[in-house]
């Protein structure tokens, strides 16, 4: 939606590309077994200056209720 959300610079789009090769290269290394690019890609190496990995852990779903 560029009208509603513009982005002049580029700059949300070159994040939302940065995540996803970086998705890209972990998902790729995982099904190659390539523990040393996993362990790369876990640094966040090979990022574009500016660009940072936030962990989180995960949160618990809610309980699911039951009729």
């Amino acid at each position: 939606m560029p009208d509603k959300y513009p982005d002049p610079k580029g700059q949300r789009r070159q994040s939302y590309d940065q995540i996803c090769n970086h998705v890209l290269y972990f998902l790729d290394a995982k099904l190659k077994d390539h523990r040393e690019a996993l362990e790369e890609s876990v640094r966040g190496q090979g990022l574009k200056p500016g660009f940072t990995l936030a962990f989180k852990p995960a949160t618990p779903a809610r309980p699911r209720r039951i009729k």
